[in-house]
């Protein structure tokens, strides 16, 4: 019975090779792209978005509105969107290594939190702390400042959690959690602090939005964190006024 059981149990528990997988990743990946060049306001056929491929690869650009649309606020958009996928896969595959859990995320030791945080106090209390920051670095800021608070979290728990001369993993587990929960606690006061306009850019920042690519660098983050990519004026945002 057991030698049967035993004979049984490889097959019943193959895994998929890595080359399929990544095959398997590249079609996905294929058939998004696709569907976020077609998709949106301005609608996009098949065969005008392949009529815009084939222009691209050629080198070659049209005045068309699809060709508009396309080159300038919805590949930009995709592009965006494609390397923020590849980072944050990375940074799982990271924390699922060091914390040999497959369930594990870069929320779980409060990296996240801390990057969120830092986000809403850029945008909220920017224009007051640090107004001449955005002409040196522009769309940049809010990137940057996004980094630095998820680095000084990332320091915080690898400090906290270390231990007769070594790293303990539940300490660090145990910091992450309590940074995790003091940053969500700060976020909501910011959030209470802002204007609409401020409240809403917090909130397209933290479901992912993607109309920082249409920035050009100027000096009005703080006050719209939008961007005139597409001919926007203040109080407006790529994601609600412009037509990708």
């Amino acid at each position: 019975m057991k030698s049967s059981m035993s004979a049984a149990l490889p097959g019943d528990h193959r895994r998929w090779s890595a080359r399929a997988v990544l095959s398997l990743g590249v079609v996905f990946l294929a058939i998004s792209f696709i569907a976020g060049s077609a998709r949106g306001a301005y609608a996009i056929s098949p065969f005008q978005l392949w009529t815009v491929l084939l222009d691209l690869l050629g080198g070659t650009t049209q005045p068309s509105p699809e060709h508009l649309v396309f080159m300038n606020i919805r590949l930009p958009r995709l592009l965006l969107g494609v390397a923020a996928g590849a980072a944050l896969g990375l940074s799982g595959a990271l924390m699922q290594g060091l914390f040999r859990n497959p369930l594990a995320d870069p929320g779980l030791i409060g990296v996240s939190s801390g990057a969120a945080l830092a986000a809403g106090v850029t945008i909220v209390l920017g224009s007051l702390w640090l107004p001449d920051m955005p002409r040196t670095l522009g769309s940049w800021t809010l990137v940057l400042m996004a980094f630095m608070g998820s680095l000084a979290v990332t320091v915080l728990v690898y400090a906290l959690s270390q231990q007769d001369g070594g790293t303990r993993v539940g300490l660090m587990l145990l910091a992450g959690i309590a940074i995790n929960a003091l940053a969500g606690a700060g976020l909501g006061y910011l959030t209470f602090l802002a204007s609409d306009e401020q409240l809403r850019s917090i909130q397209f920042w933290l479901l992912g939005s993607l109309g920082g690519a249409l920035e050009r660098g100027d000096a009005g983050l703080f006050d719209r964190a939008g961007g005139r990519g597409c001919g926007l004026e203040p109080g407006q945002t790529p994601e609600r006024d412009c037509p990708g």
